[in-house]
Protein backbone atom coordinates (compact mmCIF):
# COMPACT_ATOMS: atom_id res chain seq x y z
CA UNK A 1 0.00 0.00 0.00
CA UNK A 2 1.21 3.53 -0.82
CA UNK A 3 2.10 5.79 2.11
CA UNK A 4 -0.86 8.10 1.44
CA UNK A 5 -3.16 5.09 1.53
CA UNK A 6 -1.80 4.07 4.94
CA UNK A 7 -2.29 7.58 6.29
CA UNK A 8 -5.82 7.78 4.92
CA UNK A 9 -6.74 4.41 6.42
CA UNK A 10 -5.45 5.53 9.82
CA UNK A 11 -7.25 8.88 9.50
CA UNK A 12 -10.57 7.27 8.62
CA UNK A 13 -10.79 5.27 11.86
CA UNK A 14 -11.29 7.28 15.06
CA UNK A 15 -10.19 4.49 17.40
CA UNK A 16 -6.89 5.30 19.08
CA UNK A 17 -6.16 1.58 19.50
CA UNK A 18 -6.71 1.07 15.77
CA UNK A 19 -4.31 3.89 14.95
CA UNK A 20 -1.62 2.47 17.24
CA UNK A 21 -2.15 -1.03 15.78
CA UNK A 22 -1.72 0.38 12.26
CA UNK A 23 1.44 2.21 13.31
CA UNK A 24 2.81 -1.03 14.76
CA UNK A 25 1.86 -2.93 11.61
CA UNK A 26 3.84 -0.46 9.49
CA UNK A 27 6.75 0.04 11.89
CA UNK A 28 9.07 -1.97 9.63
CA UNK A 29 8.14 0.09 6.59
CA UNK A 30 11.23 2.31 6.55
CA UNK A 31 9.72 4.96 4.28
CA UNK A 32 6.59 5.23 6.42
CA UNK A 33 8.72 5.44 9.56
CA UNK A 34 10.84 8.18 7.98
CA UNK A 35 7.67 10.09 7.06
CA UNK A 36 6.52 9.96 10.70
CA UNK A 37 9.91 10.98 12.07
CA UNK A 38 10.42 13.93 9.74
CA UNK A 39 6.85 15.14 10.21
CA UNK A 40 6.81 15.01 14.00
CA UNK A 41 10.41 15.39 15.14
CA UNK A 42 10.39 18.85 16.79
CA UNK A 43 14.10 19.41 16.21
CA UNK A 44 13.77 18.94 12.44
CA UNK A 45 12.24 22.00 10.79
CA UNK A 46 12.00 22.95 7.14
CA UNK A 47 11.41 26.70 7.63
CA UNK A 48 8.76 26.98 4.94
CA UNK A 49 5.42 28.49 5.88
CA UNK A 50 3.76 28.49 2.44
CA UNK A 51 3.81 25.43 0.17
CA UNK A 52 4.66 26.53 -3.40
CA UNK A 53 2.01 25.94 -6.04
CA UNK A 54 2.52 22.94 -8.33
CA UNK A 55 0.41 22.41 -11.45
CA UNK A 56 1.95 19.24 -12.94
CA UNK A 57 3.49 16.12 -11.43
CA UNK A 58 5.87 13.45 -12.74
CA UNK A 59 7.09 10.10 -11.43
CA UNK A 60 10.80 10.81 -11.65
CA UNK A 61 11.91 10.26 -8.04
CA UNK A 62 10.70 8.09 -5.20
CA UNK A 63 9.16 9.42 -2.00
CA UNK A 64 12.17 8.06 -0.10
CA UNK A 65 14.55 10.10 -2.27
CA UNK A 66 12.37 13.18 -1.83
CA UNK A 67 12.38 12.79 1.95
CA UNK A 68 16.19 12.62 1.95
CA UNK A 69 16.30 15.75 -0.21
CA UNK A 70 14.50 17.73 2.50
CA UNK A 71 17.75 17.78 4.49
CA UNK A 72 18.88 20.72 2.34
CA UNK A 73 15.97 22.69 3.79
CA UNK A 74 16.43 21.57 7.38
CA UNK A 75 20.16 22.31 7.38
CA UNK A 76 19.49 25.73 5.78
CA UNK A 77 21.39 25.03 2.56
CA UNK A 78 18.40 26.49 0.71
CA UNK A 79 16.42 29.24 2.40
CA UNK A 80 13.80 31.87 1.56
CA UNK A 81 12.78 32.01 -2.11
CA UNK A 82 15.52 29.52 -3.00
CA UNK A 83 14.06 27.11 -0.48
CA UNK A 84 10.57 27.38 -1.93
CA UNK A 85 11.92 26.93 -5.48
CA UNK A 86 13.87 23.88 -4.31
CA UNK A 87 10.76 22.36 -2.71
CA UNK A 88 8.70 23.07 -5.85
CA UNK A 89 11.27 21.21 -7.96
CA UNK A 90 11.03 18.17 -5.65
CA UNK A 91 7.22 18.18 -5.68
CA UNK A 92 7.11 18.43 -9.49
CA UNK A 93 9.13 15.24 -9.79
CA UNK A 94 6.85 13.15 -7.54
CA UNK A 95 3.53 11.51 -8.24
CA UNK A 96 0.64 13.63 -6.98
CA UNK A 97 -0.04 11.13 -4.17
CA UNK A 98 3.56 11.23 -2.94
CA UNK A 99 3.61 15.03 -3.30
CA UNK A 100 0.63 15.23 -0.93
CA UNK A 101 2.58 13.21 1.65
CA UNK A 102 5.68 15.38 1.24
CA UNK A 103 3.64 18.56 1.67
CA UNK A 104 2.25 17.21 4.94
CA UNK A 105 5.75 16.36 6.13
CA UNK A 106 6.99 19.89 5.43
CA UNK A 107 3.97 21.37 7.24
CA UNK A 108 4.63 18.96 10.17
CA UNK A 109 1.12 17.50 10.14
CA UNK A 110 0.27 14.14 8.56
CA UNK A 111 -3.46 14.75 9.16
CA UNK A 112 -4.07 11.19 10.28
CA UNK A 113 -5.18 11.76 13.87
CA UNK A 114 -2.12 10.44 15.70
CA UNK A 115 0.62 12.23 17.59
CA UNK A 116 4.23 11.83 18.69
CA UNK A 117 3.18 9.88 21.77
CA UNK A 118 1.28 7.34 19.63
CA UNK A 119 4.29 6.92 17.34
CA UNK A 120 6.62 6.33 20.29
CA UNK A 121 4.15 3.91 21.85
CA UNK A 122 3.85 1.92 18.61
CA UNK A 123 7.38 2.12 17.21
CA UNK A 124 9.45 2.40 20.38
CA UNK A 125 10.37 5.14 22.80
CA UNK A 126 12.68 7.69 21.24
CA UNK A 127 11.41 7.21 17.68
CA UNK A 128 10.31 10.84 17.90
CA UNK A 129 12.58 13.06 19.95
CA UNK A 130 10.64 15.31 22.29
CA UNK A 131 10.90 19.11 22.12
CA UNK A 132 13.55 20.46 24.51
CA UNK A 133 11.81 22.25 27.37
CA UNK A 134 13.15 23.55 30.67
CA UNK A 135 10.49 23.37 33.35
CA UNK A 136 10.58 23.48 37.14
CA UNK A 137 10.21 21.05 40.02
CA UNK A 138 7.23 21.41 42.34
CA UNK A 139 7.63 23.34 45.59
CA UNK A 140 9.30 21.71 48.58
CA UNK A 141 10.75 23.47 51.62
CA UNK A 142 14.03 21.54 51.38
CA UNK A 143 14.31 22.31 47.66
CA UNK A 144 13.92 26.03 48.32
CA UNK A 145 16.39 26.01 51.23
CA UNK A 146 18.93 24.26 49.01
CA UNK A 147 18.40 26.84 46.28
CA UNK A 148 19.33 29.71 48.61
CA UNK A 149 22.27 27.85 50.13
CA UNK A 150 23.76 26.75 46.80
CA UNK A 151 23.26 29.79 44.53
CA UNK A 152 24.64 33.30 45.01
CA UNK A 153 21.68 34.93 43.26
CA UNK A 154 18.04 33.79 43.18
CA UNK A 155 15.27 35.26 41.05
CA UNK A 156 11.52 35.00 41.65
CA UNK A 157 9.71 35.29 38.31
CA UNK A 158 6.03 35.53 37.51
CA UNK A 159 4.73 32.10 36.50
CA UNK A 160 3.11 32.92 33.18
CA UNK A 161 -0.30 31.53 32.39
CA UNK A 162 -0.53 31.99 28.63
CA UNK A 163 0.29 29.82 25.63
CA UNK A 164 3.88 28.56 25.67
CA UNK A 165 5.94 29.24 22.56
CA UNK A 166 9.50 28.67 21.34
CA UNK A 167 10.50 31.31 18.81
CA UNK A 168 13.25 30.14 16.46
CA UNK A 169 14.96 33.09 14.77
CA UNK A 170 17.23 32.33 11.83
CA UNK A 171 18.78 34.44 9.08
CA UNK A 172 15.55 34.85 7.11
CA UNK A 173 12.84 33.25 9.20
CA UNK A 174 10.93 33.52 12.46
CA UNK A 175 9.43 30.13 13.27
CA UNK A 176 7.16 29.66 16.28
CA UNK A 177 6.32 26.31 17.84
CA UNK A 178 4.34 24.98 20.80
CA UNK A 179 5.71 23.12 23.78
CA UNK A 180 4.88 19.92 21.88
CA UNK A 181 6.86 21.06 18.82
CA UNK A 182 3.86 21.92 16.63
CA UNK A 183 4.03 25.02 14.42
CA UNK A 184 2.32 28.14 15.79
CA UNK A 185 1.38 30.15 12.67
CA UNK A 186 0.19 33.68 13.48
CA UNK A 187 0.25 35.39 10.13
CA UNK A 188 3.73 36.86 10.41
CA UNK A 189 2.96 39.27 13.29
CA UNK A 190 6.20 38.24 15.00
CA UNK A 191 8.39 38.47 11.91
CA UNK A 192 9.79 41.72 13.34
CA UNK A 193 11.66 39.63 15.93
CA UNK A 194 14.15 38.74 13.21
CA UNK A 195 16.02 41.89 14.31
CA UNK A 196 17.01 40.08 17.49
CA UNK A 197 19.22 37.65 15.57
CA UNK A 198 21.76 40.39 14.97
CA UNK A 199 21.83 41.22 18.68
CA UNK A 200 22.65 37.62 19.57
CA UNK A 201 25.09 37.11 16.70
CA UNK A 202 23.44 34.04 15.18
CA UNK A 203 20.42 31.72 15.10
CA UNK A 204 18.61 31.81 18.41
CA UNK A 205 15.59 30.38 20.26
CA UNK A 206 13.53 32.52 22.65
CA UNK A 207 11.35 30.84 25.30
CA UNK A 208 8.18 32.59 26.40
CA UNK A 209 4.40 32.62 26.44
CA UNK A 210 1.87 34.33 24.23
CA UNK A 211 -0.73 36.50 25.89
CA UNK A 212 -3.24 39.15 24.94
CA UNK A 213 -2.89 41.93 27.54
CA UNK A 214 -6.06 42.98 29.40
CA UNK A 215 -7.74 39.68 28.52
CA UNK A 216 -8.21 36.81 31.00
CA UNK A 217 -6.11 33.68 30.50
CA UNK A 218 -8.78 31.33 29.18
CA UNK A 219 -10.23 33.85 26.75
CA UNK A 220 -6.75 34.85 25.59
CA UNK A 221 -5.62 31.25 25.08
CA UNK A 222 -8.84 30.47 23.20
CA UNK A 223 -8.40 33.47 20.90
CA UNK A 224 -4.78 32.55 20.17
CA UNK A 225 -5.75 28.91 19.48
CA UNK A 226 -8.39 30.11 16.98
CA UNK A 227 -5.88 32.39 15.25
CA UNK A 228 -3.41 29.52 14.97
CA UNK A 229 -6.13 27.33 13.43
CA UNK A 230 -7.16 30.01 10.93
CA UNK A 231 -3.58 30.80 9.90
CA UNK A 232 -2.62 27.13 9.72
CA UNK A 233 -5.38 26.44 7.22
CA UNK A 234 -4.43 29.55 5.25
CA UNK A 235 -0.87 28.25 4.87
CA UNK A 236 -2.31 25.12 3.27
CA UNK A 237 -4.36 27.26 0.92
CA UNK A 238 -7.60 26.32 2.68
CA UNK A 239 -8.93 29.60 4.04
CA UNK A 240 -12.13 28.87 5.96
CA UNK A 241 -14.22 32.01 5.48
CA UNK A 242 -16.95 30.75 7.80
CA UNK A 243 -14.41 30.20 10.58
CA UNK A 244 -13.02 33.71 10.03
CA UNK A 245 -16.49 35.25 10.01
CA UNK A 246 -17.49 33.39 13.18
CA UNK A 247 -14.28 34.55 14.90
CA UNK A 248 -14.79 38.19 13.95
CA UNK A 249 -18.43 38.17 15.02
CA UNK A 250 -17.56 36.60 18.39
CA UNK A 251 -14.71 38.95 19.27
CA UNK A 252 -15.90 42.06 17.39
CA UNK A 253 -12.45 42.33 15.86
CA UNK A 254 -10.93 41.17 12.57
CA UNK A 255 -8.33 38.43 12.53
CA UNK A 256 -5.33 40.61 11.66
CA UNK A 257 -6.12 43.27 14.26
CA UNK A 258 -6.53 40.63 16.97
CA UNK A 259 -3.22 38.99 16.01
CA UNK A 260 -1.52 42.38 16.34
CA UNK A 261 -2.63 42.49 20.00
CA UNK A 262 -0.64 39.36 20.94
CA UNK A 263 2.47 39.88 23.05
CA UNK A 264 5.28 37.41 23.70
CA UNK A 265 6.41 37.50 27.33
CA UNK A 266 9.97 36.15 27.13
CA UNK A 267 12.05 34.80 29.99
CA UNK A 268 14.92 32.90 28.36
CA UNK A 269 16.94 32.33 25.21
CA UNK A 270 19.72 30.12 23.87
CA UNK A 271 21.53 29.53 20.55
CA UNK A 272 19.59 27.28 18.16
CA UNK A 273 22.42 24.72 18.02
CA UNK A 274 22.41 24.37 21.81
CA UNK A 275 18.62 24.17 21.88
CA UNK A 276 18.80 21.21 19.50
CA UNK A 277 21.27 19.55 21.89
CA UNK A 278 19.03 20.28 24.88
CA UNK A 279 21.53 22.22 27.00
CA UNK A 280 23.58 25.42 27.12
CA UNK A 281 26.43 26.06 29.54
CA UNK A 282 25.54 29.69 30.29
CA UNK A 283 24.35 30.94 33.72
CA UNK A 284 20.77 32.11 34.21
CA UNK A 285 21.80 35.59 35.39
CA UNK A 286 23.88 36.12 32.23
CA UNK A 287 21.06 34.95 29.98
CA UNK A 288 18.61 37.29 31.71
CA UNK A 289 20.88 40.30 31.29
CA UNK A 290 21.61 39.61 27.62
CA UNK A 291 17.94 39.08 26.76
CA UNK A 292 16.82 42.22 28.59
CA UNK A 293 19.47 44.33 26.86
CA UNK A 294 18.46 42.95 23.44
CA UNK A 295 14.80 43.71 24.03
CA UNK A 296 15.52 47.25 25.26
CA UNK A 297 17.83 47.90 22.32
CA UNK A 298 15.25 47.19 19.63
CA UNK A 299 12.13 48.35 21.57
CA UNK A 300 9.91 45.86 19.79
CA UNK A 301 6.26 46.45 20.78
CA UNK A 302 5.13 42.81 20.78
CA UNK A 303 7.74 41.28 23.07
CA UNK A 304 8.62 42.05 26.69
CA UNK A 305 10.73 40.48 29.42
CA UNK A 306 8.96 38.60 32.20
CA UNK A 307 8.40 40.41 35.50
CA UNK A 308 10.78 39.27 38.25
CA UNK A 309 12.34 40.18 41.56
CA UNK A 310 15.72 39.19 42.97
CA UNK A 311 15.22 37.65 46.43
CA UNK A 312 17.75 36.80 49.16
CA UNK A 313 15.84 34.41 51.42
CA UNK A 314 12.76 32.20 51.70
CA UNK A 315 10.72 34.93 53.39
CA UNK A 316 11.22 37.34 50.49
CA UNK A 317 10.41 34.60 47.96
CA UNK A 318 7.18 33.73 49.79
CA UNK A 319 6.20 37.39 50.12
CA UNK A 320 6.66 37.90 46.37
CA UNK A 321 4.62 34.77 45.66
CA UNK A 322 1.73 35.93 47.87
CA UNK A 323 1.84 39.43 46.41
CA UNK A 324 1.45 38.01 42.90
CA UNK A 325 -1.40 35.75 44.00
CA UNK A 326 -3.20 38.82 45.36
CA UNK A 327 -2.74 40.45 41.95
CA UNK A 328 -4.43 37.50 40.27
CA UNK A 329 -1.28 35.80 38.92
CA UNK A 330 -0.92 32.01 38.98
CA UNK A 331 2.29 31.91 41.02
CA UNK A 332 6.06 32.20 40.70
CA UNK A 333 9.13 30.28 39.55
CA UNK A 334 12.20 30.53 41.77
CA UNK A 335 15.42 30.24 39.71
CA UNK A 336 19.07 29.89 40.70
CA UNK A 337 21.16 32.61 39.04
CA UNK A 338 24.02 30.23 38.21
CA UNK A 339 21.76 27.54 36.74
CA UNK A 340 22.40 26.60 33.11
CA UNK A 341 19.77 25.97 30.41
CA UNK A 342 18.82 22.30 30.64
CA UNK A 343 16.10 20.20 29.06
CA UNK A 344 13.87 18.74 31.78
CA UNK A 345 12.99 19.92 35.27
CA UNK A 346 16.22 20.94 37.01
CA UNK A 347 16.19 21.35 40.80
CA UNK A 348 17.50 24.92 40.47
CA UNK A 349 14.05 25.99 39.25
CA UNK A 350 11.24 25.61 41.80
CA UNK A 351 7.55 26.22 41.09
CA UNK A 352 5.27 28.04 43.55
CA UNK A 353 1.63 27.43 42.57
CA UNK A 354 -1.40 27.27 44.87
CA UNK A 355 -4.23 26.05 42.64
CA UNK A 356 -4.04 22.41 41.55
CA UNK A 357 -4.55 21.75 37.87
CA UNK A 358 -3.61 18.58 35.98
CA UNK A 359 -3.38 17.58 32.33
CA UNK A 360 -5.17 14.33 31.46
CA UNK A 361 -5.86 12.38 28.27
CA UNK A 362 -9.43 12.12 26.94
CA UNK A 363 -10.42 8.45 26.61
CA UNK A 364 -14.21 8.62 26.29
CA UNK A 365 -17.41 10.67 26.23
CA UNK A 366 -20.73 10.39 28.04
CA UNK A 367 -24.16 11.64 26.96
CA UNK A 368 -26.43 13.30 29.50
CA UNK A 369 -28.98 11.38 31.56
CA UNK A 370 -31.93 10.10 29.57
CA UNK A 371 -34.98 12.30 30.00
CA UNK A 372 -32.95 15.46 30.69
CA UNK A 373 -32.22 18.31 28.29
CA UNK A 374 -28.67 16.98 27.83
CA UNK A 375 -29.55 13.41 26.86
CA UNK A 376 -28.50 14.00 23.24
CA UNK A 377 -25.27 15.91 23.93
CA UNK A 378 -21.98 15.00 25.61
CA UNK A 379 -22.20 16.22 29.19
CA UNK A 380 -19.02 14.68 30.62
CA UNK A 381 -15.72 13.23 29.46
CA UNK A 382 -13.60 10.38 30.79
CA UNK A 383 -9.93 11.24 31.23
CA UNK A 384 -6.87 9.45 32.57
CA UNK A 385 -3.24 9.99 33.54
CA UNK A 386 -0.47 9.01 31.14
CA UNK A 387 0.11 5.74 33.02
CA UNK A 388 -3.61 4.94 33.31
CA UNK A 389 -3.40 4.82 37.12
CA UNK A 390 -5.84 7.70 37.59
CA UNK A 391 -9.23 7.95 35.87
CA UNK A 392 -11.85 10.64 36.43
CA UNK A 393 -14.73 12.52 34.79
CA UNK A 394 -14.61 16.31 35.33
CA UNK A 395 -17.83 18.29 35.73
CA UNK A 396 -18.69 21.89 34.96
CA UNK A 397 -18.99 21.71 31.17
CA UNK A 398 -21.08 24.56 29.74
CA UNK A 399 -23.64 24.13 26.94
CA UNK A 400 -21.39 25.61 24.25
CA UNK A 401 -18.58 23.19 25.15
CA UNK A 402 -21.05 20.26 25.26
CA UNK A 403 -22.04 21.04 21.67
CA UNK A 404 -18.40 21.26 20.59
CA UNK A 405 -17.56 17.94 22.26
CA UNK A 406 -20.59 16.23 20.71
CA UNK A 407 -19.60 17.36 17.21
CA UNK A 408 -15.90 16.47 17.53
CA UNK A 409 -15.75 13.25 19.56
CA UNK A 410 -13.67 11.27 17.06
CA UNK A 411 -10.96 13.88 16.63
CA UNK A 412 -10.74 14.66 20.35
CA UNK A 413 -9.96 11.14 21.56
CA UNK A 414 -6.40 11.25 22.86
CA UNK A 415 -6.39 15.04 23.27
CA UNK A 416 -5.06 16.59 26.46
CA UNK A 417 -7.56 18.28 28.79
CA UNK A 418 -6.73 20.64 31.64
CA UNK A 419 -8.67 19.82 34.81
CA UNK A 420 -8.89 21.76 38.08
CA UNK A 421 -9.41 19.85 41.32
CA UNK A 422 -9.08 19.90 45.12
CA UNK A 423 -6.58 17.06 45.28
CA UNK A 424 -6.37 13.28 44.94
CA UNK A 425 -8.59 10.51 46.28
CA UNK A 426 -8.11 6.73 46.32
CA UNK A 427 -10.12 3.69 47.36
CA UNK A 428 -9.19 0.47 49.15
CA UNK A 429 -8.19 -1.09 45.82
CA UNK A 430 -5.57 1.57 45.25
CA UNK A 431 -7.53 3.17 42.40
CA UNK A 432 -7.00 6.94 42.08
CA UNK A 433 -9.31 9.76 41.06
CA UNK A 434 -9.51 13.54 41.57
CA UNK A 435 -11.49 15.36 44.25
CA UNK A 436 -14.13 17.68 42.74
CA UNK A 437 -12.67 17.69 39.22
CA UNK A 438 -13.76 20.60 37.01
CA UNK A 439 -13.39 20.85 33.23
CA UNK A 440 -11.10 23.76 32.30
CA UNK A 441 -10.28 23.39 28.60
CA UNK A 442 -8.33 21.62 25.87
CA UNK A 443 -4.61 22.20 25.72
CA UNK A 444 -4.85 22.78 21.93
CA UNK A 445 -1.48 21.30 20.97
CA UNK A 446 0.40 23.03 23.80
CA UNK A 447 0.95 19.66 25.43
CA UNK A 448 0.83 16.21 23.86
CA UNK A 449 1.36 14.02 26.92
CA UNK A 450 -0.81 13.74 30.04
CA UNK A 451 0.59 14.01 33.56
CA UNK A 452 1.48 10.75 35.31
CA UNK A 453 0.09 9.80 38.73
CA UNK A 454 3.46 10.48 40.37
CA UNK A 455 3.58 13.98 38.85
CA UNK A 456 0.07 14.70 40.13
CA UNK A 457 1.00 13.43 43.61
CA UNK A 458 4.07 15.68 43.61
CA UNK A 459 1.88 18.64 42.64
CA UNK A 460 -0.54 17.86 45.48
CA UNK A 461 2.30 17.67 48.01
CA UNK A 462 3.54 21.07 46.83
CA UNK A 463 0.13 22.65 47.39
CA UNK A 464 -0.19 21.16 50.87
CA UNK A 465 3.16 22.66 51.87
CA UNK A 466 2.27 26.11 50.51
CA UNK A 467 -1.08 26.36 52.31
Amino acid sequence: MQILGILDEIANNSSKNFKIDMLKENANNEVFKKVCQLAYCPVTQFYIKQIPEVTAYADNISLDEALDSLSKLSNREFTGHNGRDYLRAILCNLTEENAIVLKRVVLKDLRAGFSESSINKAMGKGTIKETPYMGAVSYGAKKVDKLFSKYDRVFSEVKMDGRYSNVKITEDSVFMESRGGKPTPLGGVFDNLIKLRERFGGDVVINGELIIPDMDRYTSNGVIASLISINGKALEGKINLKEVEKFEQKYKCNVDMMADRIVLVAWDYLPLADYDKGSWDCPRATRMKCLQVALRWDSLPNIKFVEYKEVTNVGEAMAHFKDLLNRGEEGTILKGGEGHWKDGKPTFQVKFKLEMTVDLEIIGFNYGTKGTKNEHVISSVDVQSSDGLLVTSPAGIDEKTMKMLTENQESLIGSILEVKCSGLSSNSKGEYALLHPVYIGLRDGEKITADSLSQIQENENMIKELK
